[in-house]
């Protein structure tokens, strides 16, 4: 059962992590780099993005990996073993052109080692909505705008919206009523010339964090001149980690825990009298 809660846990951590890492890579570079609008800002965002999502995913897919041989070896050590004697390097190599094998036995492993798969997607779903900020322990407040923009038409001719973001600035927890108030205000007044406030249908929104710097890397902007360079970018890069370590554990692990363990209970066998 340990193991079993380690993978799934570790999994959803590392999607987690690196989701919001990769896809806020344009107002990263940005805040980090003071990159303007144009061809450069969009080539390094995607570039970045994609390098992002290669390591997320061959993280992901090196879990599930090393999860299959523990089961088949029963031991850490047994593992260890088998790939020094294999070598390493040997694995590194040949690991592209067996790209194809590996990811049928990475669909393999994960049918044949869910457990609990009512469990997991459900709770998985649920975490879903906590992908960004910490609604319960947080010091600052991430400001965004929420509005619709329309997609197209459906078969009956109805125009088709879906919600997008915008991510604005990070205050801390003591001013973030006042600074939502204040946004608002705008939303009374038409200035021709203020086009970000010249549509009204939009609502202002907060989201919390427990650190700044993890705001930052979600794609808010800081008013703070010592995180700048590449240096505050892997700072903030570590209190990101660690703040996202904190939800999987709080969004995820436990109510993944108590949703099993309810299931359990259900499935008891009566007592014999």
């Amino acid at each position: 059962m340990s193991k079993y809660l380690a993978y799934r846990f570790l999994q959803i951590f590392l999607i987690k992590f690196f989701l919001s890492w990769g896809l806020n890579t344009k107002e990263q570079l940005r805040n980090f780099f003071d990159f303007e609008e144009g061809f450069l800002l969009d080539f390094f965002s995607y570039l970045f993005m994609f390098l992002i999502f290669a390591i997320g995913i061959l993280a992901v897919c090196s879990i599930s990996l090393i999860s299959n041989l523990t089961q088949k070896t029963n031991s850490s050590e047994k593992l260890l073993s088998s790939v020094e004697k294999k070598g390493i390097k040997n694995k590194i190599k040949i690991f592209p052109n067996k790209l194809a094998t590996h990811i049928t036995k990475i669909v393999d492993f994960e049918f044949r080692f869910e457990k609990y798969p009512i469990a997991f997607l459900v709770t998985a779903f649920i975490f879903l909505f906590f992908i960004k900020g910490n609604p319960i322990i947080n010091n600052y407040y991430g400001i965004y705008k929420e509005y619709e923009i329309v997609v197209g038409q459906d078969r009956y001719g109805q125009e088709t919206t879906k919600k997008k973001e915008e991510q604005y600035f990070i205050v801390p927890k003591e001013d973030v009523d006042k600074t939502i108030d204040w946004l608002n205000s705008f939303k009374s007044k038409r200035y021709d010339y203020e086009e970000d406030y010249y549509d009204n249908n939009y609502s202002v929104k907060k989201r919390g964090y427990l650190f700044a710097q993890t705001a930052l890397i979600d794609g808010y902007e800081f008013d703070n001149e010592d995180l700048k360079g590449f240096g505050s970018y892997i700072v903030c890069l570590f209190f990101a980690f660690f703040e996202k370590l904190t939800n999987t554990i709080m969004y995820f692990l436990i109510p993944f825990i108590l949703f099993i363990a309810t299931l359990l209970y259900l499935d008891r066998e009566p007592k014999t009298k």
